[in-house]
């Protein structure tokens, strides 16, 4: 989709994301196309609105937001998916998780990296899982699957 190269990420058998390592040469390595973007985008933490929770020491956010080239325009990188982390695993939950999202990806669409963006979200007895389809202006295809929300309590 893009020629530029960033940081691969890779997920382990838990489920969690931490930065690759080029085996050969101990370097962080690289990968092109959207799969950072789309894992920043869906896993940082947006700051919370004072709708969602009162106190400002509480909203939390990544502190990737406040530098940067948006530092001043209020854009911010990520998702609320961090406000669901107690959450009961309801369609209600799914619906919110599918609206995060998409709010987290948007930016893709406006910088015209993506023109359309397609998005799955599933409850079931588990988990809630999304699966997210970025198609590119040269269209080129890009599926990314997210357990977003698990059952902790049985």
């Amino acid at each position: 989709m893009t020629s530029n190269i960033d940081i691969a990420f890779q997920q382990d058998s838990a489920g969690f994301y931490d930065l690759a390592i080029d085996s050969t040469t101990g370097d962080l390595a690289g990968t092109e196309g959207l799969n950072t973007a789309i894992l920043l985008s869906a896993f940082c933490e947006r700051r919370a609105d004072e709708a969602d929770i009162a106190q400002p020491e509480h909203r939390r956010g990544w502190v990737g937001n406040l530098v940067g080239p948006h530092a001043d325009d209020g854009f911010e990188y990520g998702s609320h998916l961090w406000l669901l982390e107690q959450a009961r695993l309801t369609q209600e939950t799914a619906n919110r998780a599918r609206d995060a999202l998409r709010k987290a990806f948007q930016w893709l669409v406006d910088d015209g990296l993506v023109h359309h963006i397609g998005m799955d979200v599933e409850k079931t007895h588990e988990t809630i899982r999304a699966r997210a389809t970025f198609v590119s202006p040269e269209n080129v295809i890009e599926t990314s699957l997210f357990d977003l929300v698990r059952k902790t309590i049985s």
